[in-house]
């Protein structure tokens, strides 16, 4: 008994030790932040954090107010996660943390001319987190990706702050016309 009790005690202190050297490698390589280091990614984390407008569109559409902040959008195994970008852009690229575990495919909807790109998401397990940069014609956007087990986005759009300032707009100038003289309206 005193001999297993012996060897408990070295695999442990063998742990520990390993585990040690473990640490000390990765703050080995960890580098010091100067002040402005620290501010911005202080800046980012709290744009990363936020939770921001997140609105419910049509045919049960999850829809991020773009350029809030950064949408976590979650994906589940053997599920399918489509994310819509506005109709009209032309993808140039789509850059992904996690190439392995990650699956992303485009797809298209609508007529010629008016087609909506959708990057179709498929994580291979639960559990992941990752981050994806997709550039187009005319933005860039900035996605979180997480994998749950059981529960996930099957859809999901932006709203662009520029279209709803055109919608108001356009409506501005709608009631504009629609002013009855002398009733101060």
């Amino acid at each position: 008994m005193h001999l297993n009790t012996t060897r408990l005690h070295a695999c442990s202190v063998l742990a520990v030790s390993v585990c040690g050297l473990l640490l000390a490698d990765v703050s080995a390589h960890a580098q010091p932040m100067s002040a402005k280091e620290r501010k911005g990614t202080g800046i980012s984390s709290q744009w990363r954090g936020s939770t921001g407008l997140v609105t419910r569109g049509a045919d049960g559409k999850v829809v991020f107010l773009f350029g809030e902040v950064q949408p976590s959008v979650v994906c589940s195994p053997l599920e399918v996660c489509d994310i819509e970008l506005e109709a009209g852009e032309v993808v140039r690229d789509v850059l992904v943390g996690d190439t392995v575990r990650w699956k992303i495919e485009p797809a298209t909807s609508g007529a010629v001319g008016g087609q909506a790109i959708h990057l179709i998401v498929k994580p291979s397990e639960p559990g992941l987190v990752t981050s994806m940069v997709v550039t187009t014609s005319r933005r860039t956007y900035h996605i979180q990706l997480k994998s749950n087990a059981t529960q996930y986005m099957a859809r999901v759009g932006f709203e662009y702050p520029e279209a709803v300032g055109s919608r108001l707009a356009d409506v501005n100038a709608r009631l504009g016309t629609e002013v009855i003289p002398g009733a101060g309206v």
